[in-house]
């Protein structure tokens, strides 16, 4: 089972477009604690030779499906499958993308799932602001989706979900923007998961469950609520 299905944006600023080098900046603002599949996030990629953000619609469809949506869930593409699978083969060479967030959110399972699910806020501790590695594509020239990608789980998260998305490190955004890298052993450097003890992690309400609910509420410890 793939996951990463919530994620959280506070805000799109200077500092972040600073950060990501991003040529189009002040056309963008964005902020979403509850960051579902269908909404619409802005997204980081290279078009005609420059670093931009665009809105992008989370789910992807394919350039060569019949509809502007997809028969299947395809808000997150399992780094295994990249170059075996129609869905992802050409996103994976030639439209990858940088996805902006400031945490996520994943489900424990309580009692084997027979005493529901606990949500947890889940975030790098040495970036404030962070980027999933993405692939996006664009649907007959009026439609631009995306999906994050997801690896193995690294310790603390192996005790909550046996997949976690890819957190690039700023260090390699660059490399995974890069045109110059088409195939899978180029490319697998990056798809790792997250170091060991590089991630904070607390148990949050289960306000967050509905995706109605969206405010800086949601990504408070459970016990200071």
């Amino acid at each position: 089972m793939c996951m990463c299905g919530r994620y959280v944006l506070e805000e799109w600023s200077d500092e972040i477009a600073a950060l990501f080098g991003v040529d189009n900046a002040d056309e963008k603002e964005f902020s979403n604690w509850n960051v579902a599949p269908t909404q619409v996030m802005p997204v980081i990629a290279e078009i005609d030779g420059k670093r931009k953000v665009e809105p992008m619609k989370w789910g992807l469809v394919p350039n060569w499906s019949k509809e502007p949506q997809s028969k299947y869930a395809t808000f997150n593409a399992r780094s295994e499958d990249l170059f075996e699978k129609p869905t992802w083969r050409g996103p994976a060479r030639y439209h990858r993308c940088l996805i902006p967030a400031t945490g996520f959110y994943e489900w424990r399972r309580l009692d084997g799932g027979t005493k529901g699910k606990q949500p947890t806020f889940i975030h790098p501790k040495d970036q404030k602001y962070f980027a999933f590695a993405g692939l996006f594509d664009e649907w007959r020239g009026e439609l631009l989706t995306y999906s994050i990608v997801t690896t193995t789980p690294n310790e603390e998260m192996s005790a909550i979900h046996n997949r976690m998305p890819v957190i690039l490190h700023p260090d390699d955004w660059s490399d995974w923007l890069s045109s110059s890298l088409k195939t899978r052993d180029s490319l697998e450097p990056l798809l790792r998961p997250y170091e060991d003890g590089k991630l904070e992690m607390f148990e949050v309400s289960s306000d967050v469950n509905a995706v109605r609910n969206n405010n800086g509420n949601l990504i408070l410890p459970r016990n200071s609520q």
